[in-house]
């Protein structure tokens, strides 16, 4: 049974941790959780942009930011956020280096801390980059 709908929530001990780290280092990936995928075959972006707007509408955690309140990190969670993997062209030869910079910082002020880049490496030949920063999640 959910619990009652609140402005802001408390923020767990871990999550405390890391957002005092990452205030800390404001220029670290040290808590990115990123994957790479390849993905053959044609690829349906309606389905894909589909896909990943039901996640997001779905959990909580993919509509969080934290934000201080009184001195204190704390969760709030937006009702709706709006979300779309970004789409690019490319070639093998770029994708190492597409994939290294796909890597950067979060601002953990501004929901969704999640983000989803393709890399089209032709028709039926795509890169699926996806990024999640340790806060939202446990892996």
């Amino acid at each position: 049974m959910p619990g009652l709908r609140r402005s802001y929530y408390e923020v767990s001990s871990a999550q405390k941790r890391m957002y005092v780290l990452q205030e800390m280092d404001p220029q670290g990936t040290a808590y990115n959780m990123p994957a790479v995928l390849v993905v053959e075959g044609e690829l349906d972006r309606e389905r894909l942009e589909w896909a990943f707007g039901q996640l997001v509408a779905r959990h909580e955690s993919l509509r969080t930011r934290f934000v201080v309140q009184g001195g204190i990190p704390v969760q709030e969670v937006l009702d709706e956020i709006s979300f779309a993997p970004v789409y690019r062209e490319g070639t093998e030869a770029e994708a190492e280096e597409w994939a290294r910079e796909f890597v950067r910082l979060f601002n953990l002020g501004e929901a969704p801390l999640l983000r989803v880049e393709v890399m089209v490496l032709g028709a039926e030949r795509h890169l699926l980059a996806i990024d999640m920063h340790h806060i939202i999640s446990d892996g």
